[in-house]
């Protein structure tokens, strides 16, 4: 999925399988719903492209998560106790 929306944004997907656990990070952070985990990637497809990026990287979803949390401070995609963090990323503020 990840791969096909970043493509789609005509972005290169530089998010590894091993790059620190990123996909449970991303499957935590979204409270395991597949809708959120897309409009996540959407909007870090976004925000890769409004920076000027080509690619699309974990810290794009890092920095949706800070955006779009009541507690930006606990970011699961940068945090190394990230499975302690309980979500609050809501992007329908």
């Amino acid at each position: 999925m990840i791969s096909y929306l970043a493509a789609e944004a005509l972005l290169a997907n530089d998010i590894t399988s091993g790059e620190d656990q990123f996909y449970e990070r991303l499957c935590h952070a979204s409270k395991g719903g597949f809708g959120i985990m897309v409009e996540m990637t959407q909007e870090a497809c976004f925000r890769a492209i409004r920076a000027g990026r080509s690619e699309l990287a974990s810290r794009h979803f890092a920095n949706e998560y800070e955006s779009n949390s009541s507690n930006p401070d606990l970011n699961i995609f940068r945090s190394p106790d990230w499975r302690e963090i309980t979500s609050t990323y809501d992007n329908h503020k």
